[in-house]
């Protein structure tokens, strides 16, 4: 169980990441803060 929980916070904050860089690819106006 211990290892699906961590498994699924780092698979969210992957898609974090990836939704942040997404987002400044298509509006290079926006920084990550």
């Amino acid at each position: 169980v211990r290892a699906m929980v961590f498994l699924g916070s780092v698979l969210f904050i992957i898609g974090l990441v990836l939704t942040d860089i997404s987002y400044t690819l298509v509006d290079p106006r926006i920084r990550l803060s």
